[in-house]
């Protein structure tokens, strides 16, 4: 760990629970967002995909609930 994680951590353990809480949630949609920008990456590769036909990039985006 970097000396600023440790930091963090010290910070965190003289944390209320409420404050943790808030502070996971944080952290859990940073993490989403980040999958997210992965999934719409991946169906940007897959519509340009000389392999995939329009119909099939699309059929793609469908089940995700993009399209």
């Amino acid at each position: 760990m970097t000396s600023a994680a440790l930091n963090i951590a010290k910070q965190i353990d003289g944390m209320t629970d409420s404050e943790v809480d808030f502070i996971w949630d944080v952290l859990r949609k940073r993490r989403n967002e980040a999958l997210l920008r992965t999934v719409d990456m991946k169906l940007e590769e897959s519509l340009g995909s000389k392999t995939l036909t329009e119909e099939e990039a699309s059929e793609r985006q469908e089940k995700l609930g993009i399209a």
